[in-house]
């Protein structure tokens, strides 16, 4: 059964392996380069509150997650986020994705952000 949750510390592991995947083998983030652990523990501790982390589960192993960012550092932009979704290679099209988006914007409604952008690819 899946679940929905704030992401932990502990699940940066399994985040950095969905990342590096995405990196490897998609045009669905615009890094070249593979992420460590400690990069991505870094990226982890750089997102609060205000600019959660969820996952999604299933038998308690992450099989996606989804990510606010702050969009620019100027004033105007305060609440303006950047929606990042990505998926396990092995959980893709199956409904992951939309439920992770949904469940974010319905946080970012609730953290005052009212404006959401996303870069999306093909290919």
């Amino acid at each position: 059964m899946m679940e929905i949750t704030f992401a932990t510390k502990e699940d940066v592991k399994e985040i950095v392996m969905i990342y590096n995947d995405a990196i490897l083998n998609t045009t669905a983030t615009f890094d070249t380069e593979i992420k460590t652990e400690d990069e991505m523990l870094v990226w982890f501790q750089n997102h609060s509150e205000r600019y959660p982390v969820i996952v999604s589960k299933e038998n308690g192993v992450v099989t996606g997650y989804c990510s606010l960012t702050q969009f620019k550092e100027k004033d105007a932009y305060k609440n303006t986020v950047e929606l990042s979704v990505y998926i396990h290679p092995e959980h893709r099209r199956k409904g992951l994705a939309k439920a992770l988006m949904v469940e974010m914007i319905e946080t970012a409604k609730k953290l005052g952000h009212f404006t959401m952008i996303s870069c999306i690819t093909s290919g």
